[in-house]
């Protein structure tokens, strides 16, 4: 599973930096990881580069199909529960959307990433 997230250094309430973020999700991913259920993750961290979009929706792409759900999949505790219209993506949108998570056709700069075996 590849997980892509935005750059930590731009969250106003907890700026960190690229590496701590990283071990934060290996620390996170390391439990659901066991020897009944294999599983391999690898996270990168991306910036927007100047002039280009945001790094804000959220999807869910495989190899046949992308969804988008725009305001994420948050479950907070501490906040008013949030709506979103999930959405099958066309297959256009589809492979743009994977084109943004390829160094060399993204918008977006990779900062870093890391495997979690």
């Amino acid at each position: 599973m590849h997980i892509h997230a935005g750059n930590p250094q731009d969250n106003y309430y907890h700026p960190e930096s690229i590496v701590n973020r990283l071990d934060a999700w290996e620390q996170c991913l390391r439990p659901l990881m066991d020897t009944q259920h294999p599983h391999h993750f690898k996270v990168f961290l991306w910036e927007a580069r100047p002039g280009s979009e945001t790094f804000h929706d959220r999807y869910i792409l495989t190899d046949q199909c992308g969804i988008s759900v725009p305001a994420g999949l948050d479950c907070r505790a501490d906040s008013t529960p949030n709506s979103t219209t999930w959405s099958l993506l066309d297959e256009e949108d589809r492979v743009r959307r994977l084109q943004d998570f390829d160094p060399a056709t993204s918008s977006f700069r990779l900062l870093g990433e890391k495997e979690v075996l």
